[in-house]
């Protein structure tokens, strides 16, 4: 990608099956590198963009919605770390939509994985669904988006 630094990651043995299972899982070679960006809809909710990802943190309690800057047309991949897993509420997916609203999980272009068991299809609550408990600190998630066929996917680790 040229706008950002590419480099490679040191990959624990231990790990190394698991992530290239997770590659092939997505079918993510060969893919397009898509540099992917966030922005906030509130004023506390800071994102700050650097060499080792994007970090998105809450600084006051309540509901805060961060978005992609740029529509995605095609295939994009992205991996979510919780570093604070659900010590008040977390939702990580997609959404068709620049301007969601307070309420963004659930609009009905809202889909992904949140905190409680939640797992949200078209912004309705489909709780515990393929055996989702939530978020929690040290999750590790890779994220595959095809626009064309209509699919979320995540792969995660714990």
């Amino acid at each position: 990608c040229p706008a950002k630094r590419r480099r490679s990651l040191p990959i624990d043995e231990m790990y190394e099956a698991e992530l290239k299972a997770a590659c092939i899982f997505y079918a993510l070679f060969p893919k397009p590198c898509l540099n992917l960006s966030l922005k906030s809809t509130a004023e506390d909710l800071s994102i700050v963009e650097d060499d080792d990802g994007t970090t998105v943190r809450q600084n006051a309690s309540g509901h805060r919605v961060a978005v992609g800057t740029e529509v995605i047309e095609t295939l994009a991949t992205w991996k979510v770390s919780a570093v604070s897993g659900c010590h008040g509420w977390l939702f990580v997916g997609a959404i068709a939509t620049a301007d969601p609203g307070q309420n963004s999980y659930s609009n009905s272009s809202a889909c992904g994985w949140a905190c409680s068991c939640q797992v949200y299809i078209g912004g309705a609550n489909n709780q515990g669904l393929g055996g989702w408990v939530g978020w929690q600190t040290g999750d590790h998630a890779i994220f595959l988006l095809d626009t064309e066929a209509s699919i979320l996917k995540m792969y995660h680790s714990r």
